[in-house]
Protein backbone atom coordinates (compact mmCIF):
# COMPACT_ATOMS: atom_id res chain seq x y z
CA UNK A 1 0.00 0.00 0.00
CA UNK A 2 3.00 2.40 0.67
CA UNK A 3 4.66 1.73 -2.61
CA UNK A 4 1.07 2.23 -4.05
CA UNK A 5 0.55 5.59 -2.62
CA UNK A 6 3.85 7.32 -2.98
CA UNK A 7 3.63 6.40 -6.18
CA UNK A 8 0.30 7.77 -7.15
CA UNK A 9 1.25 10.95 -4.91
CA UNK A 10 3.58 11.79 -7.21
CA UNK A 11 1.43 10.76 -10.39
CA UNK A 12 -0.92 13.14 -9.02
CA UNK A 13 1.66 15.91 -8.61
CA UNK A 14 1.20 16.23 -4.88
CA UNK A 15 4.66 15.95 -2.83
CA UNK A 16 5.64 15.91 1.05
CA UNK A 17 8.83 17.90 1.09
CA UNK A 18 11.18 19.91 4.08
CA UNK A 19 11.45 22.40 1.70
CA UNK A 20 8.12 22.88 0.75
CA UNK A 21 8.18 26.82 0.42
CA UNK A 22 10.87 27.13 -1.85
CA UNK A 23 9.17 24.59 -4.12
CA UNK A 24 6.08 25.70 -4.44
CA UNK A 25 5.73 30.03 -5.78
CA UNK A 26 2.94 30.37 -3.51
CA UNK A 27 0.78 29.31 -0.73
CA UNK A 28 -2.83 28.07 -1.12
CA UNK A 29 -3.56 31.23 1.11
CA UNK A 30 -2.38 33.55 -1.10
CA UNK A 31 -4.33 32.66 -3.66
CA UNK A 32 -6.70 33.00 -1.64
CA UNK A 33 -6.38 36.19 -0.46
CA UNK A 34 -4.89 37.46 -3.31
CA UNK A 35 -7.15 37.44 -6.38
CA UNK A 36 -4.44 39.35 -9.10
CA UNK A 37 -2.65 35.94 -8.12
CA UNK A 38 -5.46 33.50 -8.63
CA UNK A 39 -6.76 35.12 -11.69
CA UNK A 40 -3.02 34.73 -13.16
CA UNK A 41 -3.04 30.82 -12.49
CA UNK A 42 -6.62 30.23 -14.19
CA UNK A 43 -5.36 32.85 -17.31
CA UNK A 44 -1.85 30.37 -17.44
CA UNK A 45 -4.28 27.68 -17.52
CA UNK A 46 -6.37 29.36 -20.13
CA UNK A 47 -3.27 29.77 -22.76
CA UNK A 48 -2.75 25.88 -22.18
CA UNK A 49 -6.27 24.89 -22.77
CA UNK A 50 -7.69 23.58 -26.47
CA UNK A 51 -9.54 26.06 -28.01
CA UNK A 52 -9.31 28.84 -26.29
CA UNK A 53 -11.95 28.25 -23.51
CA UNK A 54 -13.39 31.01 -21.26
CA UNK A 55 -12.63 31.44 -17.94
CA UNK A 56 -16.13 29.73 -16.82
CA UNK A 57 -14.77 26.78 -18.72
CA UNK A 58 -10.99 27.18 -16.92
CA UNK A 59 -12.89 27.99 -13.99
CA UNK A 60 -14.79 24.63 -13.00
CA UNK A 61 -12.15 22.55 -15.04
CA UNK A 62 -9.74 23.80 -11.70
CA UNK A 63 -12.29 22.18 -9.54
CA UNK A 64 -11.79 18.80 -11.29
CA UNK A 65 -7.86 19.40 -11.43
CA UNK A 66 -7.62 20.47 -7.92
CA UNK A 67 -9.31 17.61 -6.67
CA UNK A 68 -6.26 15.54 -6.72
CA UNK A 69 -5.32 17.45 -3.22
CA UNK A 70 -8.90 15.93 -1.75
CA UNK A 71 -8.09 12.76 -3.18
CA UNK A 72 -4.62 12.16 -1.86
CA UNK A 73 -6.06 13.84 1.53
CA UNK A 74 -8.28 10.48 1.62
CA UNK A 75 -5.65 8.13 0.52
CA UNK A 76 -3.33 8.85 2.86
CA UNK A 77 -6.00 8.49 5.70
CA UNK A 78 -7.09 5.01 4.23
CA UNK A 79 -4.07 3.92 3.21
CA UNK A 80 -1.51 5.12 5.56
CA UNK A 81 -3.55 6.21 8.48
CA UNK A 82 -2.06 9.75 8.47
CA UNK A 83 -4.31 13.11 8.18
CA UNK A 84 -2.72 15.85 6.08
CA UNK A 85 -3.47 19.69 8.01
CA UNK A 86 -4.69 20.92 4.74
CA UNK A 87 -4.82 24.29 6.62
CA UNK A 88 -4.26 27.30 3.76
CA UNK A 89 -0.93 28.48 4.66
CA UNK A 90 0.24 25.01 4.72
CA UNK A 91 -0.03 23.92 1.47
CA UNK A 92 2.40 25.60 -1.44
CA UNK A 93 1.56 25.53 -4.78
CA UNK A 94 3.47 25.88 -8.20
CA UNK A 95 2.22 26.12 -11.40
CA UNK A 96 3.71 23.95 -14.34
CA UNK A 97 4.84 25.41 -18.21
CA UNK A 98 1.35 23.73 -19.37
CA UNK A 99 -0.36 25.45 -16.39
CA UNK A 100 -0.96 22.15 -14.26
CA UNK A 101 -0.74 22.29 -10.87
CA UNK A 102 1.77 20.96 -8.21
CA UNK A 103 1.40 20.54 -4.69
CA UNK A 104 3.97 20.61 -1.90
CA UNK A 105 3.19 19.55 1.94
CA UNK A 106 5.67 20.01 4.80
CA UNK A 107 6.14 16.36 6.65
CA UNK A 108 5.33 18.38 9.99
CA UNK A 109 2.10 18.89 8.44
CA UNK A 110 0.78 15.45 7.99
CA UNK A 111 0.49 13.84 11.79
CA UNK A 112 -0.89 9.98 12.92
CA UNK A 113 -4.65 9.04 12.81
CA UNK A 114 -3.69 7.08 16.35
CA UNK A 115 -2.61 9.91 17.48
CA UNK A 116 -5.73 12.42 17.42
CA UNK A 117 -8.53 12.09 19.06
CA UNK A 118 -12.09 12.13 17.34
CA UNK A 119 -12.31 15.82 17.53
CA UNK A 120 -9.21 16.40 16.38
CA UNK A 121 -9.59 14.62 13.50
CA UNK A 122 -13.14 16.45 12.42
CA UNK A 123 -11.39 19.75 12.85
CA UNK A 124 -8.54 18.20 10.65
CA UNK A 125 -11.39 17.41 7.87
CA UNK A 126 -13.36 20.41 8.60
CA UNK A 127 -10.25 22.58 7.63
CA UNK A 128 -10.00 20.97 4.14
CA UNK A 129 -13.73 21.72 3.84
CA UNK A 130 -14.35 24.90 5.05
CA UNK A 131 -10.91 26.51 5.08
CA UNK A 132 -9.21 25.67 2.12
CA UNK A 133 -11.93 24.51 -0.53
CA UNK A 134 -14.54 26.42 -0.15
CA UNK A 135 -13.26 29.78 0.12
CA UNK A 136 -10.82 29.37 -2.47
CA UNK A 137 -13.56 27.95 -4.76
CA UNK A 138 -15.18 30.93 -4.25
CA UNK A 139 -12.46 33.37 -5.06
CA UNK A 140 -12.13 31.05 -8.53
CA UNK A 141 -15.97 31.39 -9.54
CA UNK A 142 -16.13 35.20 -8.49
CA UNK A 143 -13.32 35.63 -11.06
CA UNK A 144 -14.21 32.64 -13.67
CA UNK A 145 -18.11 33.49 -13.53
CA UNK A 146 -18.52 29.62 -12.50
CA UNK A 147 -20.44 28.21 -9.87
CA UNK A 148 -18.71 26.64 -6.22
CA UNK A 149 -21.33 23.68 -5.90
CA UNK A 150 -20.43 22.61 -9.28
CA UNK A 151 -16.36 23.05 -8.26
CA UNK A 152 -17.61 21.10 -5.20
CA UNK A 153 -19.42 18.30 -6.84
CA UNK A 154 -16.59 17.61 -8.88
CA UNK A 155 -14.77 17.28 -6.29
CA UNK A 156 -17.31 15.05 -4.08
CA UNK A 157 -17.86 12.76 -7.18
CA UNK A 158 -13.45 12.31 -7.56
CA UNK A 159 -13.59 11.08 -3.50
CA UNK A 160 -16.51 8.68 -3.98
CA UNK A 161 -14.91 7.32 -7.47
CA UNK A 162 -11.64 7.21 -5.09
CA UNK A 163 -13.19 5.12 -3.04
CA UNK A 164 -14.75 3.07 -4.80
CA UNK A 165 -11.44 2.00 -6.62
CA UNK A 166 -9.61 1.87 -3.29
CA UNK A 167 -12.00 -0.78 -2.06
CA UNK A 168 -11.80 -2.98 -5.49
CA UNK A 169 -7.63 -2.34 -5.49
CA UNK A 170 -7.60 -2.98 -1.39
CA UNK A 171 -10.55 -5.21 -0.37
CA UNK A 172 -8.84 -5.03 3.44
CA UNK A 173 -9.54 -1.06 3.30
CA UNK A 174 -13.16 -1.25 2.35
CA UNK A 175 -14.71 -0.23 5.81
CA UNK A 176 -12.01 2.20 6.66
CA UNK A 177 -12.70 3.58 2.88
CA UNK A 178 -16.23 3.70 3.38
CA UNK A 179 -15.79 5.57 7.09
CA UNK A 180 -13.20 8.04 5.66
CA UNK A 181 -15.83 8.80 2.77
CA UNK A 182 -18.35 9.51 4.99
CA UNK A 183 -16.78 11.45 7.23
CA UNK A 184 -15.22 13.62 4.50
CA UNK A 185 -18.80 14.51 2.93
CA UNK A 186 -21.49 13.60 6.05
CA UNK A 187 -23.18 16.18 7.80
CA UNK A 188 -21.47 15.48 11.05
CA UNK A 189 -18.74 17.43 10.44
CA UNK A 190 -20.83 20.61 10.01
CA UNK A 191 -22.61 19.74 13.50
CA UNK A 192 -25.46 18.16 11.08
CA UNK A 193 -25.59 21.17 9.07
CA UNK A 194 -25.26 20.22 5.49
CA UNK A 195 -21.71 19.27 4.20
CA UNK A 196 -20.32 21.08 0.93
CA UNK A 197 -19.00 17.60 -0.40
CA UNK A 198 -22.61 16.13 0.07
CA UNK A 199 -23.69 15.05 -3.12
CA UNK A 200 -26.17 11.87 -4.25
CA UNK A 201 -24.80 10.23 -7.06
CA UNK A 202 -25.82 7.62 -9.78
CA UNK A 203 -24.36 4.50 -10.37
CA UNK A 204 -23.21 3.88 -13.79
CA UNK A 205 -24.63 0.57 -15.32
CA UNK A 206 -21.66 -2.39 -15.88
CA UNK A 207 -18.91 0.46 -13.53
CA UNK A 208 -15.74 -0.30 -13.58
CA UNK A 209 -13.28 0.84 -10.89
CA UNK A 210 -12.47 4.16 -12.14
CA UNK A 211 -16.18 4.75 -13.48
CA UNK A 212 -18.37 3.65 -11.22
CA UNK A 213 -20.34 7.08 -10.37
CA UNK A 214 -21.66 9.17 -13.02
CA UNK A 215 -21.14 13.12 -12.13
CA UNK A 216 -24.03 15.44 -11.08
CA UNK A 217 -22.15 18.07 -13.26
CA UNK A 218 -20.50 18.20 -16.07
CA UNK A 219 -16.65 19.76 -16.16
CA UNK A 220 -17.06 21.33 -19.42
CA UNK A 221 -14.34 19.85 -20.78
CA UNK A 222 -15.99 18.92 -23.68
CA UNK A 223 -16.74 22.82 -24.65
CA UNK A 224 -13.27 22.84 -25.44
CA UNK A 225 -13.92 20.56 -28.32
CA UNK A 226 -16.35 22.99 -30.10
CA UNK A 227 -19.51 20.89 -27.63
CA UNK A 228 -18.07 17.06 -29.14
CA UNK A 229 -19.95 14.73 -26.48
CA UNK A 230 -17.49 12.21 -27.98
CA UNK A 231 -14.76 14.51 -26.01
CA UNK A 232 -17.25 13.84 -22.81
CA UNK A 233 -15.67 12.24 -19.63
CA UNK A 234 -16.66 7.88 -19.10
CA UNK A 235 -18.39 9.29 -16.16
CA UNK A 236 -20.16 12.72 -17.64
CA UNK A 237 -23.94 13.16 -16.64
CA UNK A 238 -24.25 13.77 -20.65
CA UNK A 239 -23.49 10.42 -21.68
CA UNK A 240 -25.72 8.77 -19.07
CA UNK A 241 -29.00 10.51 -19.42
CA UNK A 242 -32.05 8.77 -17.36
Amino acid sequence: MNLYLSISMKRLGVHISRRHVKKGDFSVQKLIEDEETLRNLLLIQKSHSHGDPNLTIVGTLFGKRYSVLPIVFFDKMVLSGMVIDASPENIFVKVTKTGGIRFFIHPRNIVSRKSLSKEQEQKLLHTLVADHLTPLFEKVCKIANCKVPHLQSLVSHNLYQRSHFLQSKFPDSKITAEDVLRMMTGAELFQNQRNPLDFTFRKAEGGSSTAAYIRKHCCLAYLQHEGDKSHCCSTCPHIHKK
